[in-house]
């Protein structure tokens, strides 16, 4: 490889530049964003795939309490948000399809752990 630097280049990572985690007022704030911005859209790669949920999934495990409290009061699409940031992809799977069954398994799992 003549005229080519063979020297590798460090990446930067995620961490790289990155702001302090929102406190629980910005969590909230974000949430409030993605239901705002998805509205009654039933599509569930909409609401998934909205940057604010993204949001959300990259925060980790210290959005599992709140992501809970908002099952708590309306099953929504948050069951992959869960598993992504809980590693625990068979909560609620026999009831797929189920909002409000998939919502209660994700909540005893909740109680079970100390979430909420």
């Amino acid at each position: 490889m003549r005229g080519h630097s063979c020297a590798r280049r460090k990446l930067p990572t995620a961490d790289a530049g990155r702001r302090p985690a929102p406190s629980g007022r910005g969590v909230r704030s974000t949430l409030q964003k993605w239901r705002k911005e998805i509205g009654a859209e039933s599509s569930l790669s909409k609401g998934t795939g909205n940057l604010n949920y993204l949001r959300i999934i990259a925060l980790g495990r210290k959005a599992v309490p709140l992501i809970l409290r908002e099952l708590q009061k309306e099953p929504a699409p948050w069951f992959l948000a869960l598993r992504v940031i809980t590693g625990e992809d068979t909560v609620g799977r026999n009831d797929a399809g189920n909002f409000s069954k998939m919502a209660d398994a994700w909540l005893t799992w909740g109680r079970e752990r100390g979430y909420i």
